[in-house]
């Protein structure tokens, strides 16, 4: 069945873009921003550092994991509809960390945030594809887009180190709140209602549902393991990613005999390019994340530095992210897209 017809409304594209790069931004700020601000965390929580970490481990694990199927739930009731629920979502979760006051709420409030962040995630990269038709627009919208991925590293960690320093890291969550709910009058205003919306898309529940246990079990195992051994319960972290990952596999082997619909689109992998893509992808970010979580420990623990110097010092990273990001596009129109892959893969291990 084809998605619901669109309004007759048209806005400039590059408006929607602007809000939807606004809200980008500010939402991986939001999933980030604690990496600069661990040590505070400790102190006002009482807790261990690796304890603290937990609330970005499980963002990021949560987060992922959703992916998948909040696309497919876009897909069912409209990419807007689910834009809207998850900034609304996200708006609650981010006054409740900012509010908390003990580290169980503050958890359990990071955990909201995993499971709405998404949904404005999976929207906006739809909203962005359907609003470009034109090829050569389309790659500079992404490209943008992409940029906003390093403007948010350079900004959580900027902003992060001020307000833990100069004021409280409860207002690198307050902040949030004005601008996401801009961003969502924006995108609502600029783009129709239902947009995309194919009323008979199926929804993987249960896989997603298994998804989510098998990625949050594991990263909690590999973050507590070293600190509370590999018994107890983290062993029984470790058995239910195994029991959630062995089901997720029946189930899809299952669904692919029948030629169902699985969480996982077989037709993608058999594109060429899109395996590579993906394990490009994959290794673009793990570097990133890695360098975001790592470092900050580091300069803090190792280098005795303070909050707001740990937190400008990962600024030009982010920064030079978001400046070659904007170039991809005629970078890549000259060079070819394989040769630009290849090279920046070479730099990054450099």
């Amino acid at each position: 069945m084809p998605a619901d017809p669109t309004s007759t409304r048209r806005v400039n594209p590059w408006v929607g873009l602007t809000f939807l790069i606004l809200a980008l931004v500010f939402r991986l700020t939001n999933a980030v921003v604690t990496s600069s601000e661990l040590p505070a965390l400790e102190h006002d929580f009482d807790v261990s550092g690796p304890t603290a970490e937990l609330s970005l481990t499980l963002v990021l694990a949560i987060a992922g994991a959703l992916i998948i199927p909040v696309g497919q739930l876009a897909d069912r009731v409209g990419r807007v509809e689910v834009f809207t629920v998850g900034t609304i979502g996200m708006l609650v979760a981010n006054l409740a960390s900012g509010l908390a006051p003990n580290y169980a709420v503050f958890i359990s409030s990071r955990v909201v945030e995993a499971i709405f962040f998404p949904a404005m995630g999976a929207a906006s990269l739809a909203l962005v594809a359907g609003a470009f038709t034109d090829e050569r627009n389309r790659v500079h919208a992404f490209a943008m887009y992409g940029a906003g991925y390093g403007l948010a590293l350079a900004l959580a960690s900027a902003v992060g180190g001020f307000f833990t320093a100069e004021v409280s890291w409860r207002w690198s969550f307050f902040m949030n709140i004005p601008i996401l709910a801009a961003a969502l009058v924006g995108v609502r205003y600029s783009f129709p209602s239902r947009t995309g919306r194919r009323p008979d898309a199926h929804i993987n529940v249960v896989d997603g549902a298994l998804l989510v246990v098998a990625v949050a079990t594991l990263m909690t195992a590999i973050d507590r393991g070293p600190i509370d051994g590999w018994t107890g319960y983290v062993g029984a972290l470790l058995v239910a990613t195994l029991v959630a990952g062995v089901a997720l596999a029946w189930r899809t082997s299952l669904r692919v005999r029948r030629r169902e619909s699985s969480l996982f689109d077989r037709t993608l992998f058999s594109t060429p390019g899109f395996p590579v893509a993906v394990g490009v992808s994959w290794l673009m970010m793990f570097g990133a994340f890695g360098i975001l979580t790592v470092m900050p420990l580091f300069w803090r623990i190792v280098g005795d530095l303070d909050a707001l110097v740990v937190g400008f010092g990962l600024v030009p990273f982010g920064v030079g992210w978001a400046l070659l990001a904007s170039l991809a596009g005629p970078i890549g129109r000259r060079f070819g897209a394989r040769r630009v892959v290849i090279g920046g893969l070479v730099v990054a291990a450099a």
